[in-house]
């Protein structure tokens, strides 16, 4: 499959756009609803944190299948520039807050999850075997 590459405006309507063409891809492989519900939730995560920490005005997202002995793999990658600020840490934030748990979630529920920074693009790789409804 040739990769499917798309720089969407930093937005939370983009963040809407670019989960439809997953979501759509997903359900066009057949995805159980379950692998699709995590994939999606996971991508959401990354994208929601792109457009309220990275202080930039478009990200890419690019998705590419491979085939393989264990199933299909997607493979999903946003990229950006480089963060313009870090936000410190707040210690006062309650430890009850759901700040931070997307790092988590992304990393139990996808096969492999990278958050990679460099000087000139910050990458969040997901990594997943899709499982369809026929393995049910």
């Amino acid at each position: 499959m040739t990769p499917i590459s798309k720089t969407y405006p930093v937005s939370f309507e983009a963040i809407e756009e670019a989960l439809s063409a997953i979501q759509s891809l997903l359900q066009e492989l057949s995805s159980s609803e379950e692998t699709t519900f995590k994939v999606v939730t996971c991508c959401r995560e990354a994208l929601n944190n792109i457009v309220q920490h990275s202080g930039q005005f478009e990200f890419t997202s690019k998705v590419r299948l491979f085939t393989r002995s264990q199933g299909t793999l997607m493979v999903i990658a946003f990229e950006h520039l480089p963060t313009v600020h870090q936000t410190p840490a707040d210690s006062s934030m309650p430890y009850d807050s759901l700040s931070g748990r997307g790092l988590p979630i992304m990393d139990a529920w996808m096969d492999r999850f990278r958050l990679r920074q460099t000087d000139q693009r910050t990458q969040t790789l997901l990594m997943k075997y899709l499982i369809s409804d026929e393995h049910h």
